[in-house]
């Protein structure tokens, strides 16, 4: 009897101990990890470069916000789906991930998708042209031309309410252009280039309007390595993910403030963008600053603000040091670039750059004076003045004088001629826009090599 009893307890003890396990082992299924990541793929038959330069990505219920940038590849696989964006250390929910294809800032289509994600999860995110003048109701954004379900995506079809458009390219009409098709993939229409579009050395294929010619935007032409009078060069190629702006001659590296990574002209990689005074770059004070003459060229790419906003400044409240230097955008648009020694003063205007645009601007500084030049060309325009920039007071003034030298750090992005002498404070009059590749130089240069 006493073994008996004594094999049933031991049963009933082997039965409890596997329950427990198994009770354990649904209690982490279920509880998964800390965190998950969120990987989302681009489908898009809008073609990368011609018709959309970037992708921002938004996941916003994260805290905090995150955000992600992802540069068009020149020749990707869009339509078959590249991964553009990988969301790290999220805890378990749900999230609204909103994604905006662009072109050079401007808005082109864009999508909202709904993930729940218990675990490691994956989405695509389709874009289509179809969808440029659609607008939904809430809780829905255009997928293929029609308002669907923010829960609908390629991995849940149980997701959505609509009916698929098509099930082969047949279905979606012929040929679009001389080079671009209609395309069935996984029941949406598409309208593509072809995979052979034929279309000739510096054009694209627009698969709706056939072979144009390439953006006349400019291009990236530098190689700060093989340039000796280049004294600093910031691409901000290789800075995401640091808080370095990294000076590609390797002697003066900036800070980073909260600007954002964009994409830049063709062939330019990473832009940074600003919208804030707290997006200052940061470039310490050096004596090699302090020249007599040279220059610094820019692209830059502003969003249409009709107020003065400053993207370069080595300046300080007063005039007790030589050399204050500040380059601005001016309510309409202008370029003015302001130079003063003590008592004296150099203030010289370009015409206006078009709004979400890139532009490559150079300014000529030292003897015989300042000289802007945009896209290539020297500007004569002077137009008004305004309260801040005297336009047309030109005078041959450098970053150096004979009594007391420059001693302020660069501020890019935002201006600084409010703060005291050397001291680093709260910047003010903040660009709004982007910029990228911006050059220092030790010589006076000509910058017709930047023509359109």
């Amino acid at each position: 009897m006493r073994m008996k009893l004594k094999e049933h307890c031991e049963a009933v003890e082997l039965l409890l101990w596997r329950a427990l396990r198994w009770c354990a082992l649904i209690l982490l299924s279920a509880c998964g990890t800390d965190t998950v990541s969120l990987r989302v793929d681009l489908r898009t038959d809008l073609a990368p470069g011609a018709e959309i330069t970037d992708v921002q990505l938004r996941i916003s219920d994260a805290r905090p916000v995150d955000e992600i940038t992802h540069s068009m590849e020149i020749g990707g696989d869009y339509l078959a789906g590249v991964r553009v964006a990988v969301f790290e250390e999220l805890s378990p929910g749900t999230y609204r991930v909103e994604v905006s294809a662009r072109s050079h800032g401007a808005v082109i289509v864009e999508r909202d998708v709904t993930v729940l994600a218990r675990r490691d999860s994956a989405v695509t995110v389709v874009l289509t042209r179809s969808c440029r003048e659609v607008v939904c109701a809430e809780g829905q954004s255009c997928l293929a031309g029609r308002c669907e379900s923010n829960r609908c995506a390629p991995e849940r079809p149980d997701e959505c309410t609509l009916p698929p458009q098509c099930t082969a390219d047949e279905d979606c009409g012929g040929a679009a252009s001389e080079c671009g098709r209609a395309r069935c993939v996984e029941g949406s229409c598409f309208v593509a280039g072809a995979p052979s579009t034929g279309c000739a050395p510096g054009t694209w294929c627009v698969p709706t309007d056939g072979c144009r010619p390439q953006s006349t935007e400019p291009t990236c032409i530098d190689d700060p390595l093989a340039d000796p009078e280049a004294l600093a060069v910031y691409s901000f190629d290789d800075d995401r993910g640091t808080s370095i702006a990294s000076d590609a001659r390797g002697a003066h590296d900036g800070i980073l403030g909260d600007a954002i990574f964009v994409s830049g002209p063709q062939g330019c990689g990473a832009a940074l963008a600003f919208d804030s005074a707290e997006d200052v770059v940061v470039i310490p004070d050096s004596p090699d600053f302090d020249l007599v003459e040279g220059s610094v060229d820019v692209y830059l790419r502003h969003e249409g603000t009709e107020a003065f906003r400053v993207f370069l400044s080595r300046d300080a409240v007063d005039t007790a040091r030589a050399g204050h230097f500040t380059a601005a955008l001016l309510a309409d648009h202008r370029v003015a670039v302001r130079i003063q020694h003590m008592d004296l003063q150099a203030h010289v205007c370009s015409q206006p750059l078009t709004a979400n645009q890139w532009h490559h601007v150079g300014i000529n500084f030292g003897s015989p004076g300042i000289q802007i030049w945009v896209d290539g060309a020297p500007s004569e325009a002077t137009g008004e003045s305004s309260a801040l920039i005297r336009c047309g007071e030109d005078a041959p003034l450098g970053l150096a004088g004979a009594r007391g030298e420059n001693d302020n750090p660069w501020y890019l992005g935002a201006s600084r001629g409010f703060a005291p002498e050397g001291e680093t404070v709260p910047a003010t009059d903040p660009f709004i826009g982007a910029m990228d590749h911006l050059r220092l130089s030790t010589v006076r240069r000509d910058f017709s090599p930047y023509a359109l």
